[in-house]
């Protein structure tokens, strides 16, 4: 969503081995233990020993945490990576659970500057990454953009807490980057208005690839401006 917080970038090439200062957001990856290496496919196409590897979201206590840098030791293949803690350290290894979904993203040690437009107008709320649970309930910010990892099976929905928002006109978006199975991630806002056909929405069921829904406060309720491969009940 475009806004003030959001930068569009001005430089573009057709190469993508050719762009050195492009951060990739790699999607679903795992981490095991025994080797210290992260598994994404294409993650590390371009990627060079030195590169930076942030873990956006997921994993668990002491293995590839949330909020960390990593640095790729030795690029393994475009989809695999062992990782260290430092530039050229030792491997990454703990002693916790093999295969954490992980959300990740790659971003290159030499990064020179581009030109970038910034966007102008409200605020666009800036972005997050989470990743659907279904034994436990996690709490989406309240305006900006929620992208979740995808291609994850719930065992129950998963139902988070859409509070009201802060201002008229603050736009929600959520947006799903892979396939949920048996539980769903159903959004059900405390104050939901309306749906695009005027009708009064109940709830938004994301489960297909690269769904998505765009909410809108109107100062006492969140109407739906657009939902994408989507189910909608009503």
């Amino acid at each position: 969503m475009p806004g003030r917080g959001t930068a569009i970038s001005l430089q573009t090439r057709t190469n993508a081995a050719a762009i050195p200062w492009t951060e990739f957001y790699a999607g679903e990856a795992s981490y095991a233990t025994a080797t210290g290496t992260i598994t994404c496919t294409d993650a590390f196409l371009y990627a060079l020993a030195g590169d930076r590897v942030i873990v956006l979201s997921g994993g668990v206590a002491n293995a590839a945490k949330a909020g960390v840098t990593y640095y790729i030791k030795t690029r393994t293949s475009k989809d695999a990576a062992i990782v260290s803690l430092t530039p050229g350290g030792a491997a990454y290894l703990t002693l916790a659970a093999n295969s954490a979904k992980l959300c990740i993203c790659v971003i290159p040690a030499a990064a020179p500057l581009s030109l970038a437009y910034l966007c102008e107008g409200g605020e666009s709320g800036l972005q997050e990454f989470d990743v659907p649970v279904s034994s436990a309930v996690t709490n989406p910010m309240v305006g900006g953009t929620t992208n979740l990892l995808g291609n994850v099976t719930l065992a129950v929905a998963h139902t988070p807490p859409i509070v009201d928002g802060l201002f008229p006109g603050m736009l929600k978006m959520v947006r799903l980057g892979g396939t949920l199975t048996t539980g769903y991630y159903i959004i059900t806002p405390a104050s939901l208005g309306n749906q695009p056909d005027g009708t009064i929405a109940v709830t938004v069921t994301l489960a297909a690839s690269l769904g998505m829904t765009l909410l809108r406060w109107t100062g006492q309720l969140w109407d739906i401006v657009s939902v994408n491969t989507a189910a909608e009940a009503t």
